[in-house]
């Protein structure tokens, strides 16, 4: 097991401006030991085997392996590996002590009784980097032949993003490095210190171009699978640093100090691995968990010709679906108007929409939707008048990430976002028989 851990391990690759990457003596110190840990001056990353995937129906014990020893390929069809990494604080604005940053990589076991080094083969699928530990951010990308092992991670300067360098070139190229959710990934934002809110959309000058001398490199050696994919590239390596590789600690079973709690409760799962069963084929079960991260309700008040509230609903209702060509999303708006509104010529009883938005993390997204809109058109309270008619919206979505903010306590509604929408509403096709502003307010991703 641990030979597959130690081959898989990531390269991490700094700003050339990271305030926190040398010691005293020139030295590369981060990542650093966790605090519960026992203390090192070299850089030190830990590993979780996080989930092992099976059709066996046998017991756990039954299942014969070690986390941090050996797995019995026979017996399981996939895993997840995750690897972390521990900063004694961030910098810039916002700064606070104590930063836990990871990856992970999803692998497929595939029995091939004509490998000439052995039975089966232990295939890399997927490598994900996190950022801000919110997945709509995560930096991926599905392996082909052009990526290259060790995989090569860029660490944003000062806040500690991660993100995927698929052929260890030192520059993010978006679409090529990141190739799932485009539009939401993070990428490399080596400008977050400064505080200043450029642009909801990632765009190339946020990063600083890498340079060997900031590179800090797993324990490889001669002889080792990657080794010279290693040295091809990076040799001559001016410090040739390299990390120490740990199992992550449990959580529950150490002393955490009170101001680190929050970073590691949260880096689940903490009795690792997790033995995921019934799942006769590895991929299904690894589109399910993937697909289940990104669905998502909104619940909104909103405000036009009169109040009620709103509701954002994937489009297969129970799957997103992204916009071909563009890398956004379409997405189900329902909303609901004031059946006794009175002194009106035009009351909303119900609307539905298919919308179209850039994003559902940016900060700030335009968005377009289209439908039909249910109305009274009769101003008596006791006599109605129902029509149906095409209605048209427009406007910005600006969002909130509230994970690290006062307003945190929020998120019990199953969501890292709050936002508000501005827009402007036409109902009907060519002569438009209402139209004027909306404002929504309300929690979710749309």
């Amino acid at each position: 097991m641990i030979d597959i851990v130690r081959n898989a391990a990531p390269i991490l690759w700094f700003s050339p401006d990271e305030k926190i990457l040398f010691n005293e003596q020139g030295k590369i110190r981060i990542p650093m030991a966790l605090p519960v840990d026992t203390p090192t001056t070299h850089p030190v990353v830990y590993y979780k085997l996080a989930y092992l995937y099976t059709f066996n129906k046998l017991k756990k014990e039954q299942l014969d392996y070690s986390p941090t020893e050996k797995v019995d390929l026979e017996k399981f069809n996939g895993m997840d590996i995750i690897y972390y990494y521990y900063f004694d604080r961030e910098t810039g604005l916002g700064s606070h002590h104590h930063d836990i940053e990871s990856m992970f990589i999803q692998f497929e076991v595939i029995t091939d009784p004509l490998c000439k080094e052995g039975k089966f083969q232990v295939v890399a699928n997927r490598i994900v980097a996190n950022a801000h530990g919110n997945k709509w951010y995560q930096n991926s990308f599905l392996v082909d032949e052009q990526a290259f092992f060790p995989p090569v991670i860029f660490i944003g300067e000062g806040k500690h993003a991660s993100c995927t360098d698929k052929n260890a070139d030192g520059v993010y190229t978006p679409g090529y490095d990141v190739t799932q959710n485009i539009n939401d990934a993070w990428g490399v934002r080596d400008i977050e210190t400064s505080g200043i809110l450029f642009s909801g959309q990632y765009q190339g000058w946020m990063t600083k171009r890498r340079t060997k001398r900031s590179l800090v490199a797993p324990p490889i050696h001669e002889g080792d699978r990657y080794f010279e994919n290693y040295e091809v590239k990076f040799s001559p390596v001016e410090y040739n640093a390299s990390y120490e590789l740990r199992p992550y600690p449990n959580y529950l079973e150490i002393k955490v100090p009170k101001d680190l709690v929050r970073f590691m409760k949260d880096k689940k799962p903490h009795d690792w691995p997790v033995v995921v069963r019934g799942n006769s084929e590895y991929a299904v079960a690894r589109k399910k968990q993937t697909a289940d991260a990104y669905n998502s309700v909104t619940f909104a008040f909103r405000w036009d010709n009169n109040d009620n509230f709103s509701l954002a609903l994937p489009l297969l209702l129970f799957k997103n679906v992204k916009a071909p060509m563009t890398g956004g999303w379409l997405y189900n708006k329902v909303y609901f108007g004031n059946g006794d509104a009175v002194d009106s010529h035009y009351t909303t009883l119900i609307g539905h929409q298919i919308v179209h938005t850039s994003s559902a993390s940016r900060w700030l997204d335009p968005y377009l939707g289209m439908g039909y809109e249910v109305y009274d058109a009769n101003p008596e309270k006791d006599v109605q008048d129902y029509y149906a008619d095409f209605v048209s919206e427009i406007g910005l979505k600006l969002r909130v990430n509230i994970r690290h903010t006062p307003a945190r306590f929020l998120r019990f509604l199953g969501t890292d976002f709050w936002g508000l929408r501005l827009g402007w509403k036409n109902v009907g096709f060519r002569d438009f028989r209402y139209s004027g502003f909306v404002i929504e307010f309300g929690a979710g991703v749309f």
